[in-house]
């Protein structure tokens, strides 16, 4: 993306997060904020032999991997929005993406 900061922040002993500011490319002064989280439900033991929450395992038809439907799309999804904004010369506000890696991890 144009005229793009991006930076991770992490405190010691948080998880980290992404934080990523877009400058404008209209009249206007607004702001839009984009957010997601990137961490999963808690872990938990049960899984078939082979499977996990974030070892995602195709058979047959069917993907297995519970962390694949859990937010993880958040990033790309305002990231894509924007470049596409972009791409296409259309002017959009400041953007801030805020990516954060505790929502579910209880930490």
């Amino acid at each position: 993306m144009k005229n793009t900061k991006a930076e991770i922040v992490q405190e010691k002993g948080r998880t980290p997060l992404i934080f990523i500011e877009v400058d404008s490319t209209s009249k206007e002064s607004e702001t839009v904020v984009f957010y997601g989280h990137f961490d999963k439900q808690p872990w938990f033991t049960g899984w078939r032999e082979g499977l996990g929450p974030t070892t995602p395992v195709i058979e047959g038809d069917k993907l297995y991997g519970r962390g694949v439907v859990d937010d993880g799309y958040a990033i790309f999804g305002a990231v894509l929005a924007v470049k596409t904004l972009q791409e296409l010369s259309i002017p959009h506000p400041r953007c801030i993406i805020f990516i954060e890696g505790d929502e579910e991890s209880g930490r």
